[in-house]
């Protein structure tokens, strides 16, 4: 059985109709240095480290939220409902979190809470099989 190998010309094709997903993003951290970098941020009291931490997190979220297969923030939120709670997040980072750090509590809690506002997941999956069993 003989594998198809596709010619130059289509891969060149290929390449201007279907760009590689991180084209865009190929000087993004990873998600280990972003959290290590936004540690040595002082983004409560200084506007520019703020602006660097919440640019920083909507890069990370549209490189992979976007192209990723579960709960795709993009299908159901706009990008100015997402920048919204990134800001409402950082405002609400609560200090138990504090070792988990401000970088992976938005990027972990985001999706959530934007899918529990749109009605994608329910607030409470075992409020929602209770509901199952008594109804």
């Amino acid at each position: 059985m003989s594998k198809y190998e596709p010619s130059k010309l289509m891969q060149e094709i290929g390449a201007k109709l279907y760009p590689r997903r991180y084209r865009r993003f190929k000087d993004l951290r990873s998600f280990e240095d972003a959290c290590e970098w936004a540690r040595t941020l002082d983004w409560q009291k200084n506007p520019y480290d703020r602006f660097l931490l919440r640019r920083e997190l909507l890069h990370h979220l549209e490189s992979t939220e976007f192209y990723k297969g579960g709960l795709n923030i993009f299908s159901f939120a706009s990008r100015g409902e997402i920048a919204a709670e990134v800001e409402r997040l950082m405002d609400e980072f609560p200090k138990e979190h504090k070792g988990m750090g401000v970088f992976a509590y938005v990027l972990t809690a985001l999706p959530w809470r934007l899918a529990f506002r749109h009605g994608v997941e329910e607030q409470s999956r075992l409020a929602a099989a209770l509901r199952k069993l008594e109804g």
